[in-house]
């Protein structure tokens, strides 16, 4: 799976809460840091975070713009009430190892 293929298959699995196809795209030794929460790592630590975040009512994200450069992949997005975000993720191996979000 392409780098991009990752990151669409992220926004979707995000969008609708499936926490299970979250975890197949995170490596076990993943990192996830999040500007509105601590620092999580290691897969199980992420997922429990998707999960969590998950239990809330949320508003969909819809993608503005990907970047690529390498491993390395951007993705700005917004959601319906206006506000705006942006997503880095480094891939290797066919997973996300590193995701930092602003």
């Amino acid at each position: 799976m392409s780098h991009i293929e990752l990151l669409r298959k992220w926004v979707e699995a995000f969008n609708t809460g499936h926490v299970e196809t979250m975890a197949m795209l995170y490596a076990d030794h993943a990192v996830n840091f999040q500007t509105k929460n601590l620092l999580s790592v290691g897969k199980s630590a992420i997922i429990r975070g998707f999960v969590e975040e998950f239990s809330r009512p949320r508003i969909s994200r819809s993608v503005d713009n990907i970047h690529e450069d390498g491993e390395w992949m951007i993705l700005e997005w917004k959601d319906a009430l206006g506000y705006r975000g942006c997503q880095i993720f480094q891939m290797a191996g066919g997973s996300i190892v590193l995701q930092r979000g602003y």
